[in-house]
């Protein structure tokens, strides 16, 4: 009942109906009461109704909207429009119910007139929404600006094979397993940058064998590395109340900033997330991974390709919690080189998830960890940050909760790619 509720009294439904309502009704309001009480006139009325109608549209756009920069090229395409339909529209109106009435041998002026009204309304209904739809002078980008349910994010960069890895936590072996294999890969590709990520719990930091301070602003800002919200090692799926789940992500970014690191994107802790968590991520960044593909069994793809869930990416356990073996971990020839197979095969994004604190995460594992690089490397395969992945695999425009296109998990939402393709998903009940 309190979800119904929070659609029913959702702040931009509520815009939506009105913006859609106030235009035509005024219009209509105002051509009948010009027609039957002061001009008598068709043709005027339905002019002066019509202005007044571009200028209510106007006002209600430009405050619910419009980007400034295309207030005047909007509005020059919706006179332009609607002048063009409402002229058809009244034009052909007036013919047709003319044609009725003198063929019925009853003609009267002011019956005629208002029955031509009243189907120039709805033929004129009827042209502007086709009109709409070809020409399409209100784009999703300028919705998206104005709609804090949008995430838009355009880039350049196409799409291509791309590797992305993870250490979640934040222990101190977190960040020496993954520069050791930074180190051992720059041996035989010494002019290669391998950027990596950490998911930084905030309770870890300078603490009995979480990693030092200076170690992650280093890895910052003189490898290149990123940084992700992991809260401080909360699941935020268990937490009942949204407020607290709120609390939890904005304390956790007030102490990212200032230990000086740049945070943009969270990594759910322990993969936990739920509709609400979701929602809540995306007031504050740019995309969030789980663990689906992982330990949880139920994608054995593992790698994100179609339209991308921003705030639901895949990942795929490397080292430890690898999904064939339950807690133990895969091999280099069976499980992690078929992963980059599969991203190759599939032009798709594949995100590693590494515990190296994880007694799992052996120095067998760290070898296939190296090797699975330096597979990469040879194949191709660009290694990016959670954040450049973001930029090339983002979608222009998302709405709602979306969780891909090729989730196996019902969502609500849509997402237009920025090669142009449109998913949408209904929730199932």
């Amino acid at each position: 009942m309190e979800k119904l509720f929070r659609k029913i009294s959702d702040k931009v439904l509520l815009q939506g109906v009105f913006i859609r309502t106030a235009v035509p009704a005024s219009s209509i309001i105002l051509m009948f009461g010009l027609y039957n009480l002061i001009l008598r006139n068709y043709w005027m009325s339905v002019a002066v109704s019509w202005i007044c109608g571009c200028v209510v549209w106007y006002l209600i756009n430009n405050k619910y909207t419009f980007i400034n920069k295309r207030k005047r090229i909007i509005l020059e395409k919706y006179i332009l429009n609607t002048a063009v339909c409402n002229f058809a529209a009244f034009g052909l109106s007036r013919i047709l119910i003319d044609a009725v009435f003198i063929g019925g041998g009853g003609y009267n002026q002011t019956a005629c007139d208002n029955s031509a009204i009243v189907v120039g309304i709805g033929l004129s209904t009827v042209f502007l929404y086709y009109v709409q739809r070809l020409r399409g002078f209100a784009r999703h980008s300028e919705i998206a600006s104005r709609n804090p349910d949008f995430t838009k994010k355009t880039c350049d960069a196409a799409r291509k094979p791309t590797v992305t890895i993870i250490a979640d936590d934040g222990f101190a072996t977190d960040y020496t397993s993954l520069k050791e294999m930074v180190d051992s890969v720059s041996k035989s590709y010494p002019d290669k940058n391998i950027p990596c990520c950490i998911a930084l719990q905030t309770n870890v930091v300078h603490r009995l064998r979480g990693m030092a301070l200076e170690q992650a602003r280093y890895s910052q800002n003189e490898l290149g590395w990123e940084y992700c919200c992991h809260v401080d090692g909360t699941n935020l799926e268990k937490i009942e109340n949204e407020e607290a789940i709120e609390n939890k992500i904005r304390d956790s970014l007030k102490l990212y900033a200032k230990f000086g690191l740049d945070v943009n994107n969270i990594v759910y802790c322990e993969g936990g997330n739920d509709e609400r968590v979701r929602r809540i991520a995306r007031k504050y960044f740019n995309c969030g991974t789980t663990t689906i593909g992982s330990y949880t069994g139920n994608d054995p793809n593992g790698v994100n390709t179609g339209i991308i869930g921003s705030f639901y990416l895949k990942r795929w356990a490397l080292g430890s919690f690898y999904q064939g073996h339950g807690d133990g971990a895969g091999t280099f020839k069976n499980d992690y080189k078929t992963a980059v197979e599969r991203a190759i095969t599939n032009n798709g994004w594949l995100i590693f998830m590494l515990h190296p604190n994880n007694p799992a995460h052996d120095k067998v594992q760290q070898e296939y960890f190296v090797q699975t690089i330096k597979y990469c490397i040879e194949k191709g395969v660009e290694i990016v940050t959670l954040q450049q992945g973001y930029d090339i695999f983002g979608n222009a425009v998302e709405y709602g909760d979306f969780l891909g296109s090729t989730s196996l998990k019902p969502d609500q939402g849509f997402a237009i790619s920025k090669e142009g393709k449109i998913s949408v998903i209904t929730k199932k009940k």
